[in-house]
C-alpha cells in the first residue's frame, strides 16, 4: 500500500529503463509521483520538455457538496505551468478534507495538445487513430454552476473515459454532476493492455498489472463511481508501484474503480 504524508510528494524511479538504443518511441525513463493534501497545494515534478505526464490515481474526496446556488470547484492532477514545467497538486473543496492524485511521467515528444470533455457536451475528439498512439487523462475538476448543482463523482454510475472509435480517440463520460476531465496522447512502442478494477462500497481491491521493466508504465484511462470519502488516502482507483516484486498494481476501494492502460 501507498505511505502518505499529508503534503509531501514521492518518486520512485523504475526498476529498469527502456533500452533507447533499441526502441526508437519507446520511454527512456518513467517516474512516479504522488502528492496529496488538505488543502490546495502543488509540487513541481520537472521540465515538460520531452517529457509527458498523465495521472495514475486519485482518492478522497473529489466532488463538491450540493447547495442550492453559488459555484464552486477543485481537483487534482498534473499541469504544465508558465515556465514549461509539470506541476502536480491537489485542490481539495473544502480545507480539511483528503484528497491525492498519482501521477507518472515518461520521455515523449509526440505529445497532441490537451483536449477538456464537460459534462452534458458531446464526446471530445483528441487525436486521430494511430498505430501508435494512446491516449490518457491528465486532470479532472469537479465544480457546480447554474446547471449542476454538485459535482461529478458522487454516484456509483458516474464516470469519465477515454476510448476510441478506429477513427478518433475521445474523452466523454457520464456524470450525475459537473465534471471537466483533460486528456492528450503520446506514441507507444508496445500496448501491454488495458485493465478494469472496481470496488463496492465499503471494501477494497487490488490486482497485479505488469513488471515494471524495460520502459513500462500505466496511467488512468477511466474513472468512475463515488470519490466522496473524507478521511481516506486510499479510497480510490490508483496504480502505484511494488518495488520488492517489481510489478505494478492497482487499488480501488469504496465505491469506485476504472481502467488504467499498461504501456511501454
Amino acid at each position: 500500500m501507498a505511505v502518505l504524508v499529508a503534503g509531501c510528494m514521492m518518486e520512485v524511479d523504475d526498476l529498469q529503463d527502456a533500452d533507447v538504443g533499441e526502441i526508437e518511441q519507446a520511454f527512456s525513463s518513467t517516474s512516479t509521483y504522488s502528492w496529496g493534501d488538505t488543502k490546495y497545494s502543488s509540487a513541481d515534478i520537472g521540465s515538460a520538455f520531452g517529457r509527458a505526464c498523465y495521472m495514475s490515481g486519485v482518492a478522497g474526496y473529489l466532488t463538491t457538496n450540493q447547495f442550492p446556488e453559488g459555484s464552486s470547484q477543485n481537483g487534482a492532477g498534473v499541469f504544465i505551468n508558465g515556465s514549461n514545467r509539470y506541476n502536480i497538486y491537489v485542490d481539495p473543496a473544502f480545507s480539511g478534507i483528503t484528497l491525492q492524485t498519482w501521477a507518472r511521467c515518461v520521455n515523449s515528444y509526440n505529445c497532441t495538445a490537451d483536449a477538456t470533455w464537460r459534462s452534458g457536451q458531446p464526446k471530445k475528439i483528441l487525436a486521430p487513430v494511430t498505430a501508435n498512439r494512446r491516449c490518457f487523462i491528465s486532470k479532472l475538476t469537479t465544480g457546480r454552476d447554474a446547471s449542476y448543482s454538485r459535482g461529478g463523482f458522487s454516484s456509483l454510475f458516474d464516470q469519465v473515459r477515454v476510448t476510441n472509435d478506429g477513427v478518433n480517440w475521445y474523452i466523454d463520460g457520464s456524470q450525475s454532476g459537473l465534471v471537466w476531465a483533460t486528456a492528450s496522447c503520446i506514441d507507444v512502442t508496445e500496448d501491454l493492455g488495458e485493465f478494469f478494477l472496481w470496488a463496492n462500497e465499503g471494501s477494497s481491491s487490488s490486482a497485479w498489472l505488469v513488471p515494471a521493466t524495460n520502459g513500462a508504465t500505466c496511467f488512468l484511462t477511466q474513472v468512475s463511481g463515488k470519490l466522496t470519502t473524507s478521511n481516506d488516502w486510499e479510497a480510490g482507483p490508483f496504480v502505484d508501484l511494488n518495488p520488492l516484486f517489481g510489478y505494478f498494481y492497482f487499488n480501488a476501494k469504496n465505491g469506485n474503480g476504472g481502467r488504467v492502460r499498461c504501456v511501454r
